[in-house]
């Protein structure tokens, strides 16, 4: 490595297995070029098995796809090692997204009335009634302050360990991911 050039690659042994911390201030060419130097350093012994897979933080940054493959590249060619996973401190906005519709409660004040259906995406507070032949489903929890005389159908994307919290004094229904309740 050549005196005085900044260490923006670092290889680590840690319980997990070896990780390359990838700086999130320098930039890609900067990176290659340092992962490449690092890599020869290590003077890897002819070896014919299989390659070990690494980890690659790369900080407060996302790499395109490109960048990625660039970077698998140049530690598959130059090592006894290929891509395990690329970690990030960032996440996408579509990730975003579906984080925030899984841990967002949808407060609803309304009244369900006959043959009306209302799906919503993660947990949901109803403040209100569900007529009969009225349905509610989340994908979620499902939390009513008001009489459930329709259907009620909590998790209804596979989520088993949804649940259903209101006041059942009418015969109504019950569902949850799979599994039918009467009362």
């Amino acid at each position: 490595m050549i005196r005085g050039m900044k260490k923006n690659v670092q290889m680590k042994g840690t319980k997990d297995g070896i990780q390359i911390f990838l700086s999130d201030t320098a930039s890609i060419q900067e990176l290659k070029t340092e992962l490449i130097s690092l890599l020869e350093e290590q003077k890897p012994a002819p070896y014919s098995g299989e390659k070990l897979a690494v980890q690659v933080q790369i900080g407060n940054r996302l790499f395109s796809e490109e960048e990625e493959a660039e970077i698998a590249n140049i530690i598959i060619q130059n090592s006894q090692m290929k891509i395990g996973a690329f970690y990030s401190n960032v996440m996408t906005k579509a990730d975003a997204k579906k984080w925030k519709e899984a841990d967002q409660i949808y407060s609803l004040a309304t009244i369900i009335r006959s043959g009306q259906i209302v799906q919503v995406k993660g947990d949901v507070l109803l403040i209100g009634d569900i007529n009969p032949g009225g349905q509610i489903r989340s994908s979620g929890n499902i939390f009513v302050l008001g009489h459930i005389k329709g259907i009620v159908h909590a998790g209804f994307e596979g989520n088993k360990e949804a649940v259903v919290a209101g006041k059942f004094l009418y015969p109504s229904q019950v569902r949850i991911a799979d599994k039918f309740f009467w009362f």
